[in-house]
Parts: structure tokens; sequence; C-alpha cells
């Protein structure tokens, strides 16, 4: 099996190192977990026999935190090797997981941000978006620039590495007024398949963004973003469903926001993403749209987000599609607790997801969650989702085709705090995936894992 390191991390731990000689307030966090995680899949179709169904692994997982910080500057450094047995005597593994972010004000009005995430590991959930390079003026617009793509789990359990380094500049023009320059690049490498199968498809993804926010009136403010993206794809081996085609992105957002009435924020976005592909046999797409939005705050405990408007996709050599782009997103704290309700629905391109569909996605999503504190030591969470895709020009072995995919989810933990240090999880999820095509292997997946943990701040000085 090919190992990998964090290159990217290098030259951004040395800014550490140094920044941490003149910082005011140091911390070391050290933890540790041991953790039982089973794994079960059941692989639908004649593809269902290339997959590892069965994981039973014991894993230990150290974590240093080192956090440095005074008036201007600021680091933080957290790295958690996790050190896997496989009760079924398939062998040892490691992953990895790092985190690297530093901030620097050289003056009072400009700030410089640099981050770096690794993670290598064969559980696509661990790619959930981080963003440490991501405010300003695009921390409205929705820009992936700084942040780790999620990385399907269409293709079940298959390890991986992914790096994102990434460095950004905020200069602060006027109150509330912000231009940010950022630049992140990133990779994603297959890091060996199951059975044959190649996996993941590699690539090496350039993110360049500049974006303004102006407020103008104590009620108005207008924010626009600009982003130039240019992935290019492996070519060596065989992935799983074909290889991609090299591809440039542009994606720009104009949104001019209003606060005219207390605890309200009224908005209105032009949006548009192109991909041209390199690949004369692969489709250009534009997408357009126009969201109208509202933000209320009824109350300390309540608050809600909806927009909606229409957008407009048109594919090369085909006839332009109207549709709509809506959303709505609720927060309800309760004594104890809290619950969430998050409903989109969007027009997007699959070009990262390290699948190597390519095409794009009209997705229609509604996620639950409600965590509770049951006792002053014990708490819980529980998740339901469901997510339906309709995907068009889609590469499949090499064929450009469409096909429609459902997914359902839902999970529950439990913890429990005690001793101080000590936290006892356990947890379930389920996870179907369900396509209407045969050149993607459906499956249904139970997950079980209980973790016990420790953690402490060892220094301060």
């Amino acid at each position: 099996m090919r190992k990998r390191i964090c290159l990217g991390a290098i030259p951004l731990l040395l800014l550490g190192g140094a920044q941490a000689s003149v910082a005011n307030v140091n911390s070391l966090t050290a933890g540790v977990s041991l953790g039982l995680d089973m794994d079960r899949y059941s692989f639908k179709g004649a593809a269902a026999s290339g997959f590892n169904n069965d994981y039973n692994r014991m894993i230990l997982t150290p974590t240093v935190d080192f956090k440095s910080d005074d008036v201007t500057n600021g680091m933080e450094f957290i790295y958690s090797p996790g050190f896997q047995y496989d009760l079924n005597g398939k062998g040892t593994d490691v992953n990895h997981n790092l985190n690297f972010s530093a901030h620097v004000l050289p003056a009072k009005e400009w700030q410089i941000r640099i981050s770096d995430i690794y993670i290598n590991s064969d559980d696509s959930t661990q790619t959930t978006s981080l963003s440490p390079a991501t405010s300003g003026a695009n921390a409205s617009n929705g820009s992936s620039n700084g942040t780790v793509d999620q990385v399907s789990n269409q293709l079940g359990r298959q390890r991986f590495w992914t790096n994102a380094s990434s460095v950004a500049s905020d200069y602060t023009y006027l109150p509330d007024s912000v231009v940010t320059l950022g630049y992140t690049y990133s990779v994603l490498r297959n890091d060996g398949g199951s059975a044959g199968l190649e996996g993941y498809q590699d690539y090496n993804k350039h993110d360049a963004l500049l974006s303004a926010s102006y407020r103008f009136h104590p009620e108005w403010k207008a924010i626009a973003s600009g982003e130039y993206i240019r992935g290019l794809f492996s070519t060596t081996g065989t992935p799983t469903l074909g290889t991609q085609s090299d591809l440039s992105e542009y994606i720009g957002n104009v949104r001019l926001e209003s606060y005219i009435m207390p605890q309200n924020t009224f908005s209105l976005m032009y949006g548009y993403m192109g991909t041209k592909y390199d690949q004369t046999d692969m489709n250009n797409t534009d997408i357009h749209s126009l969201t109208a939005g509202w933000k209320r705050n009824i109350s300390p405990h309540l608050n809600f987000d909806i927009g909606g408007g229409p957008s407009y996709v048109k594919t090369e050599s085909q006839a332009g599609n109207w549709g709509y782009n809506a959303h709505a997103l609720l927060n309800y704290l309760i004594e104890h607790g809290q619950l969430g309700i998050d409903v989109e629905k969007a027009y997007s391109m699959d070009t990262f997801s390290g699948t190597s569909n390519g095409g794009t996605i009209d997705t229609w999503s509604v996620t639950t969650t409600f965590n509770y504190q049951l006792l002053e030591d014990l708490s819980t969470g529980l998740f339901a989702s469901y997510q339906d895709q309709d995907h068009q020009d889609a590469l499949l072995n090499n064929t450009i085709t469409n096909y429609k995919e459902r997914q359902y989810q839902a999970g529950a933990t439990l913890n429990y705090n005690f001793l101080r240090y000590y936290t006892l999880t356990v947890g379930y999820t389920f996870t179907r995936l369900d396509p209407d095509t045969t050149q993607i292997t459906g499956y249904d997946e139970n997950r079980v894992y209980l973790m016990l943990s420790a953690k402490n701040e060892l220094l301060r000085w």
C-alpha cells in the first residue's frame, strides 16, 4: 500500500513555529481515544462482489493540539493519527488527520491567513468541509476556496488521501467592508482500491478567489466575488467509472443585503457557474441562478433562513433547461436541546468528488438534527436525511449518460462524560445508496461504533 506525507504543511509549520515565539498565550492539549468500529455493507447488483463488505476494527487515536495567540497573531496545530487493527485478520493500517491554521495582522486593517488540512483515511465522512481560510466577503457566497472537497461515498470504503493548502489576505478598507484575495491548492489521491478496483479519481486543483464587500449604507451592503478553478485529473490507472477530463470552472456571485428591519436580513443574489472541459466529447455547462432570501431572528430561541428563485442550466449541444433553487433553514432552541431543519434545492457540477462522474447535478435534500442534554453528564444526538440527485451528462464506464440516485441516512449517538476528562460514546448510522443504474453499485450500510476518550490541557504558558 502506498503511503503519503503532507508536504504542503511543512512551510506552514515552520511559520507556525516562528509565530509561537512571540505569542503571549500558549497551550498544549493532549488526548487519546480507543474505539471499536463495526461497519457492514450489503452491496447490490452484479458488481457487488468487487467490494469489501465487512469492517471490524479497533482504533487507537492519540491527539495533540497546540495553540498560540497574542493580540494580533495566532496559530493552531492539531494532529490525530489513527492506528487501526483489523479484527478480521486483514492487518493494520494508520489514518492521519492534520489541521494547521494561522493568522497574522501586519496592520490594523490587514489580515493574512494560512491553513493546511491533510486527511489519509478510508472513511469519506472524514472530509466534511473545513474552512479555515474562508471568511470576509467570500463567506457569504458559499465559496469553496479554502475548504476540503467532500469525497463521495458512492464507492463505499476506499482508501485515499487529500490535502488542501490555503493562503488568503483580508483588507478592511471601510467599516464592515472587506477585500479578500485567496488561493487554495488541493489534491486527492487514491491510495489503493479493494479487489482490483482503482477507487477514486486522482486530481490536482488550483482555486483562486477575489471577493469584496461594501457597506455603503448602515442598512445596505453589497458583496461580489469571482473564482477561477483549474482541475487537472490523472490519466494513470483505470478509475472505477472512467477518467474525467481536465477542466476549468468560473464562478461569480453578486449579492445585495438589506437590514432595514431589526432582526431581519433581506437579500438578492445572482450566481453563475461555468464548467469548460478540455476534452471535446465532454459537454460544457453554464448554470445561472437568481435567489431572493430572508433571514429572521424571531426570538433568542428561534430563527430561520429561507430563499429561492429561478435557475437556468445550459449544456452544450442541448436545449436550455429552466428550473428553480430554494433553501429553508430553521433553528429552534429548547431547554437543554436544539432542533435543526435544513431543506435545499440546487444545481451544481460533480467535478471534485473523486468519482470522475462529471456532469450536472440537480439536488433536492432535507436534513433534520436534534441534540438534547438528557442529564448533566449525558447527552444524545439524532439525525435523519434524504437526498435525491438527478445526474445529467455523467461519465460512467467512459460513456456519457444520465442517471438518478437517492440516498437515505439516519443515526444516533449517546455521550456520557465522567471523571472530568473522560467521554464514552456509542453511535449508530444507517446509509442507503439507491441508484437507478446498474453501472453504480448501490448498498445498505450499518455502522456501529463505541469509543472511550480522554482529553486534558497539559500546559499553558
